[in-house]
């Protein structure tokens, strides 16, 4: 599963450390329920004070003295808005309950266990499965929030980003996210694809790019190399290909195979699934 936001526990192992053969050492009293797809970690309250949160100072990892809270509320009291951080998880790692990363970054916020001492070790295994790609709909959900609540200031998207300093009323193209951000008054207003194609189609390229050359080539011999209604058809084709049931998998696909190839999903999505 990603890791990021859709934990909504800052604790998922709330038994208290114990040390053996020197390292430090946790079990999982948790309760885990499913829901939409993602998991959620129920923390036993009596347990919730072995919980240490180190930060990064000087090279190294320094406790943080805080008492025991959720994600949100230890990043807030670091400073920054829970918008601004990604929290990882990794339940095949005992002791250690999340790390911190900057949105888009690999930079470590804080840490939060159950030890009084931060085993490198078990810091490295715990963030070796991280991965700091995103998909498009969390790129998009981080955004739109961003604009809800105005937690993304032109500073902090410039130094998460590795791009210039951004005009706190003007805009500027992400290269590494494909969107022009746009600010008003020094926060992120509003955010447009820098390449004019719709989340779905940036997913499609991303994750389909031999299906998403396939109607970049049918486009443009349809539309005679007009890009811009090369883009319309793709994005319309990608978002329905993205709500049909069962994918490439959907039995009635083949009823709607084009000669060029390609597949008409908003045919399909239209007249099945409307």
């Amino acid at each position: 599963m990603q890791p990021g936001r859709a934990w909504s526990s800052a604790r998922a192992r709330t038994r208290a450390c114990k040390s053996s053969r020197g390292l430090p050492r946790c079990g999982l009293s948790a309760s885990i329920a499913h829901a939409k797809g993602s998991i959620t970690f129920q923390p036993h309250p009596q347990n919730m004070a072995t919980v240490n949160t180190f930060i990064p100072r000087n090279g190294t990892f320094e406790k943080f003295e805080l008492e025991p809270m959720s994600f949100n509320d230890t990043v807030t009291r670091l400073g920054y808005h829970p918008n601004q951080v990604r929290s990882h998880h990794n339940i095949n790692v005992e002791c250690i309950y999340w790390v911190g990363f900057k949105i888009f970054t690999n930079e470590i916020v804080a840490i939060a266990t159950g030890a009084d001492t931060l085993d490198p070790t078990l810091l490295s295994r715990f963030i070796s499965n991280y991965d700091a790609r995103y998909e498009r709909y969390e790129i998009e959900g981080i955004l739109d929030d961003g604009v809800t609540n105005g937690s993304l200031s032109a500073d902090y998207l410039s130094s998460v980003l590795g791009i210039p300093p951004v005009d706190p009323n003007g805009s500027i193209v992400a290269p590494t996210l494909g969107y022009e951000l746009v600010f008003l008054d020094g926060k992120l207003a509003g955010y447009q694809p820098s390449d004019g194609l719709s989340m779905w189609a940036k997913s499609m390229k991303e994750s389909n790019p031999k299906l998403f050359a396939s109607y970049l080539i049918a486009g443009r011999k349809r539309w005679n190399n007009d890009e811009d209604r090369v883009r319309i058809e793709i994005n319309a084709q990608a978002d329905a290909f993205a709500n049909i049931p069962q994918g490439l998998l959907n039995p009635l696909i083949e009823q709607y195979r084009q000669s060029d190839g390609t597949i008409d999903f908003v045919q399909l999505m239209n007249e099945h699934y409307s």
